[in-house]
């Protein structure tokens, strides 16, 4: 028998919390494998160049609510 994505996810919801992060970590190291070792690469340079913008103070973190919320008031004006 075939199960569906969805068939899956409610028998998944029913498990224990360190059951979940178990599966979620097979299936992101499944997914994981399949992407291309140049686009990581890519993508780990772009976190240590923001991590040593962040520790230098050439940049700082912005607090996501605030801006969603300036957002949301361009939107609405």
């Amino acid at each position: 028998m075939h199960l569906t994505e969805e068939q899956i996810y409610q028998e998944a919801k029913l498990l224990t919390d360190r059951s979940k992060e178990r599966l979620a970590e097979k299936l992101f190291s499944d997914v994981a494998s399949h992407i291309d070792s140049g686009i990581i690469k890519s993508h780990l340079e772009e976190v240590e160049k923001r991590f040593q913008d962040l520790e230098s103070k050439k940049t700082k973190l912005i607090d996501g609510e605030k801006v969603s919320q300036k957002i949301r008031k361009l939107i609405d004006s």
